[in-house]
């Protein structure tokens, strides 16, 4: 049968598609080609052709629909479902940590609680100690790093540098020992546009935190 589905494709001319199911050896959304077929539609990629139908399913779209499976601009339509999936896998993430933080807040407050009223920065950034482990795993969520699993680092604090809007730049640990910064990451552990700037605010406030101590 996939045999017969595969070769049915080249004939039609649907090359594209045919070269992708001979490479991995497995025949997907075959109806669905048929039906762009009699609407005179190409896959050009076949590869996110059949990525995008994986995500119409996601969002339980018709997969045999021409106003969906033969979209003008495959690229833009795919980027678009692409960005709204990872915003609900984010939300539902965030909603699964967050439930689980509460079971941990009274003891990251008795550890750090004597840093949480420390904040410094200038006109363009502000940086602030994170107060609680709701915020700490939304800073993870958010800024698509681990820092949310950070509450219970005993010898370290974590601190939040936002621009003056309150947009998220870097989060910063700093080390409770020797009074360093161990890191300081931004989005996707990427050092964000201020990072210099943010170092340089950490070294010249980090007697804030050595006096809390």
């Amino acid at each position: 049968m996939r045999r017969y589905q595969a070769e049915c494709l080249a004939k039609v001319g649907q090359y594209e598609l045919f070269n992708h199911y001979v490479k991995f050896s497995r025949v997907q959304y075959f109806a669905s080609a048929i039906i762009c077929n009699r609407h005179g539609y190409y896959i050009s990629d076949a590869s996110m052709w059949i990525d995008y139908m994986n995500l119409l399913e996601y969002f339980h779209l018709d997969t045999h629909n021409p106003k969906y499976i033969c979209p003008q601009d495959l690229i833009a339509e795919h980027d678009r479902l692409m960005d709204k999936k990872h915003k609900i896998e984010e939300r539902l993430a965030l909603e699964r940590k967050l439930k689980e933080a509460v079971k941990n807040e009274a003891a990251y407050k008795e550890a750090k609680g004597k840093f949480f009223g420390i904040a410094f920065g200038s006109k363009m950034i502000k940086i602030a100690v994170i107060r609680s482990v709701a915020e700490m795993v939304e800073e993870g969520v958010k800024m698509h790093h681990c820092v949310g699993d950070y509450w219970n680092h005993e010898d370290s604090l974590i601190l939040s540098a936002k621009d003056s809007e309150g947009n998220r730049l870097e989060t910063i640990e700093v080390s409770l020992k020797t009074f360093n910064v161990l890191q300081s990451r931004g989005r996707c552990n990427q050092s964000s546009p201020e990072h210099e700037n943010i170092l340089k605010l950490m070294k010249s406030n980090m007697y804030r935190i050595k006096e809390a101590v």
